[in-house]
């Protein structure tokens, strides 16, 4: 059994080149977000408001700043009342291999009165969702943590995940320290 794990964190993210997430003035209204340009307007059933998704781009090596670069899927539930406060609500999930961003609906409506003056900013860890995901074919379609921990797959079977999970992602940058990282100032 798979046991998903909730908790939130509301922080400011710092300041990174390439993305801005500091307080500015937006429609005559205090908003969090000046919303990097590879957000747009999207719909998801259930869900009122306005709601931005996309992805940024960050380095896979965020230390070196150099090397690979991978994309961060993001989804935002815009705060929907007009004197909206500075700081929105991070969710980042567990799992394993959960994605923040399938649970727009749901966070919709668990977090309603924080909405009300708060974007909720769901971004999908590295490794999970569509942020470089880490999946691997075990004998059934789950991620690569989840199939580990639901089957006894063969040393065989383990050894072949890892190598062709190696030839997309640096695995020791998918730790819980390195998705912390990633998230301060997402650069």
């Amino acid at each position: 059994m798979i046991i998903h794990m909730w908790f939130a964190m509301a922080v400011a993210l710092a300041t990174a080149p390439g993305v801005a997430w500091p307080p500015v003035q937006m429609e005559g209204r205090k908003s969090f977000a000046a919303v990097p340009d590879t957000l747009a307007p999207c719909r998801h059933e259930d869900v009122e408001g306005e709601l931005l998704c996309g992805a940024i781009e960050v380095w896979e090596d965020r230390v070196a700043a150099k090397g690979r670069r991978i994309m961060l899927n993001i989804a935002v539930l815009r705060a929907l009342d007009g004197r909206q406060a500075a700081e929105p609500l991070f969710v980042f999930v567990g799992g394993p291999g959960q994605a923040a961003t399938a649970d727009v609906s749901s966070n919709a409506r668990r977090f309603a009165t924080i909405r009300r003056t708060r974007d909720i900013v769901m971004i999908d860890q590295r490794g999970t969702g569509r942020s470089n995901p880490l999946n691997c074919y075990l004998g059934t379609p789950r991620s690569a943590v989840g199939a580990l921990v639901a089957s006894e797959p063969s040393l065989g079977l383990i050894t072949a995940c890892r190598r062709n999970l190696e030839r997309t992602a640096n695995l020791r940058l998918y730790t819980t320290q390195s998705r912390m990282i990633s998230h301060s100032g997402c650069s």
